[in-house]
């Protein structure tokens, strides 16, 4: 007696590719379209031929793998029962002579265990596993672990300094802050510089209210350290370290780059140094230009108030006390040399000075003065001979070559160009 078989797929692919990606394979080889293909396919096993002989159950196996499709052949159970799925087989017929198949689902089941196709049923009849609790079992345990995954966020590794932070935590970077991690966009480094513009002003004009020079200092420092942490945050934006910041201190170099990441833009997705900037970019600048707008306007007021302003300013900015001196062609070797801090004088002290036009020394001699609230009795001793008598008389009369300015501060002559810190030390300071 000839035993027989039939053959059935799986509803997997040999590949473990989807079954969609080989539909179209399948569907032309066996002559399917629509519905039928659907059934073929639909992820479930399906008998293919429900009875044939053992070469010709082998052949259609072949046949089957050869599309990707997972198949396998069972020996015929008289007493099992099968649901009718396509005409049987001849059983002396080929694999390539057989008419286009029809395709019919059977209530069968494969064993996620051993893989044995069988009848639906609780117990498998290879291994005796209760397939029905097995498989809620796994997909319990796969909800399990997803939903563990959304709880606990993901970690990545984000600068090259910092080492492995929670991707959370670096969802952009703040303009205004302290720290080197994240990312700035294009339209928050412009409003970060005039961010750090309004800083050192706001450190300027705090000097020249209180006359403490320090205060400008610090300005410009914190104002600096801040445009070094834009700076960084922008190339980190571009997908560069941030230590290519440093790289700003080189003469042109470092202007050409700081300038060239106004138009570079940034990573469209993560990157190594976290998530895209912050949106809203464009409401940070405008709220900038408006807060150095009356910081420029604030320290205009100041200086027009009087010429005296100007020169306080001047002073300031140049932070070094021997650029805030006039110029002394001598190099004195007293007390004359050291540049005193700035510092309120009284009212009352009585200072001569002598000067003639032309003069740089003793025009600015005259506005470091007048900046400091002295107002000096100032005389021409080109244009009055008066004055010019009155000089020779207090430097002595012998004087071959005078230098200018000279003055007379409460009672001292300090002839020669004195310096700054020569003035200062004979002026009477506000009680």
């Amino acid at each position: 007696m000839t035993e027989l078989y039939r053959v059935l797929i799986s509803g997997r692919t040999v590949s473990g590719r989807p079954l969609a990606e080989i539909s179209d394979q399948v569907g032309a080889a066996f002559k399917l379209q629509g519905d039928q293909l659907a059934q073929m396919l639909c992820g479930r096993p399906v008998t293919v031929v429900k009875s044939a002989t053992g070469a010709v159950a082998e052949q259609w196996l072949v046949r089957l793998r050869s599309l990707d499709l997972e198949a396998i052949k069972q020996a015929l159970n008289p007493v099992a029962p099968v649901a009718p799925a396509v005409p049987a087989a001849p059983a002396n017929a080929t694999a390539e002579s057989l008419p286009p198949v029809a395709v019919a689902t059977v209530a069968e089941v494969v064993c996620p265990k051993c893989g044995e196709a069988q009848p639906k049923r609780t117990l498998c009849r290879q291994c005796g596993l209760d397939m029905p609790r097995y498989e809620q079992a796994q997909q319990q345990a796969a909800e399990e672990a997803q939903a563990e995954r959304l709880a606990t966020p993901q970690t990545r590794s984000y600068g090259p300094i910092q080492g492995p932070r929670v991707a959370a935590d670096i969802d952009g970077a703040s303009l205004v802050g302290i720290g080197f991690d994240g990312r700035l966009g294009r339209l928050d480094y412009l409003a970060s510089g005039f961010i750090a513009t309004a800083i050192w002003l706001a450190g300027v004009l705090l000097a020249v209210s209180t006359g403490q020079l320090f205060i400008a200092g610090l300005g410009i420092f914190i104002g600096l350290v801040y445009a070094v942490r834009c700076l960084a945050l922008r190339l980190h934006d571009a997908g560069h370290t941030g230590w290519l910041s440093l790289i700003a201190a080189v003469p042109i170099i470092g202007v050409l780059m700081t300038l060239a990441l106004f138009f570079i833009p940034g990573s469209r997705d993560d990157n190594d140094y976290g998530a895209p900037p912050h949106t809203g970019g464009s409401k940070r600048l405008l709220i900038s230009l408006v807060v150095v707008g009356l910081m420029f306007a604030t320290a205009f007021k100041q200086m027009t108030r009087s010429p005296e302003n100007v020169l306080k300013f001047t002073q300031v900015l140049a932070v070094g006390a021997d650029r805030m001196a006039p110029p002394n062609d001598e190099d004195d070797e007293d007390e004359g040399s050291t540049m005193p801090p700035v510092t309120r004088y009284a009212a009352s002290n009585q200072v001569d000075l002598y000067v003639m036009p032309g003069c740089g020394s003793c025009d600015q001699m005259h506005g470091w003065l007048r900046a400091n609230g002295i107002q000096p009795a100032v005389y021409n001793v080109d244009g009055d001979p008066q004055a010019a008598a009155r000089l020779y008389e207090i430097l002595g009369g012998g004087a071959q070559h005078i230098m200018l300015p000279v003055l007379q501060v409460n009672g001292k002559v300090l002839p020669g160009n004195p310096g700054i810190g020569l003035v200062h030390n004979h002026l009477r300071p506000a009680s």
